[in-house]
């Protein structure tokens, strides 16, 4: 039994140290939450960038969109990541904002120490891409 909570910890420590996406629970009541850090606006939609300290350099970050247009288009939302002045990296599904469909949030991404994210909102009309934007980095 111990083996396999060895090998659990350190599968995620490994992810996290590659930067990889690493699913976390609920907010815990102890950490603190930045709500709209970072915010774009682009067609109608409106992306708020969330950050969560949960303490002694433990930082993630959400996105949360909602499409207050209705017509008929839809938007691709994603929240991105980088590692200093390196190249961003969508991190987690992207989703997607429709008619029916008006708001989506993303899952807390880990966001530590060197690493900076953003929100990206992508506008999609069945013909393909016609435009995109993104927040600035946090």
């Amino acid at each position: 039994m111990a083996s396999h909570l060895k090998r659990g910890i350190t599968a995620v420590a490994v992810a996290a140290l590659t930067g990889g996406l690493v699913a976390v629970p609920a907010t815990p009541a102890s950490a603190k939450v930045y709500y709209s850090k970072r915010v774009v606006r682009y067609d109608g939609v409106t992306g708020r960038l969330d950050i969560d300290h949960r303490g002694k350099g433990k930082f993630y970050a959400r996105g949360r969109f909602h499409n207050s247009k209705k017509y008929n288009a839809d938007f691709r939302v994603t929240i991105e990541r980088r590692k200093g002045k390196g190249a961003w990296r969508q991190v987690g599904a992207a989703g997607w904002l429709e008619n029916t469909r008006p708001k989506h949030t993303t899952r807390w991404v880990w966001d530590g120490k060197g690493y900076q994210a953003r929100l990206c909102i992508a506008v999609y009309d069945g013909n393909g891409y016609h435009g995109r934007r993104c927040s600035a980095a946090y």
